[in-house]
């Protein structure tokens, strides 16, 4: 996952910035819950290993970049709550202009 305010993003500081949501998931099993919920509120538009400014925050920059957050594996016991689709993006934009339209409605 990539914050939203990521800026100067790169393959060198990926790790440090970013979270790997499956090992997230991966390392709460550890813990033996009956029940994990993740919700996942986000909108991948854009590409995570160039820099990410304002000049490139558009779609089409990225040629071989697909939007949207891949498909994951969840253990059993696990419910896991996309925005969207996998390869899809969310909508960013809802009524309060605070959070995402996902998060507003909820």
């Amino acid at each position: 996952l990539i914050p939203s305010d990521a800026l100067g993003l790169s393959a060198k500081n990926l790790p440090y910035t970013t979270i790997d949501a499956q090992a997230l998931i991966d390392q709460m099993h550890t813990r033996r819950p009956r029940l994990l919920v993740c919700v996942l509120d986000c909108c991948r538009s854009d590409a995570p290993l160039e820099p990410l400014d304002a000049s490139r925050r558009r779609r089409g920059y990225f040629p071989d970049f697909l939007p949207g957050l891949a498909p994951m594996a969840a253990p059993p016991a696990t419910l896991v709550a996309f925005a969207c689709a996998a390869g899809e993006a969310a909508s960013a934009d809802s009524a309060n202009k605070r959070n995402s339209l996902y998060t507003y409605h909820l």
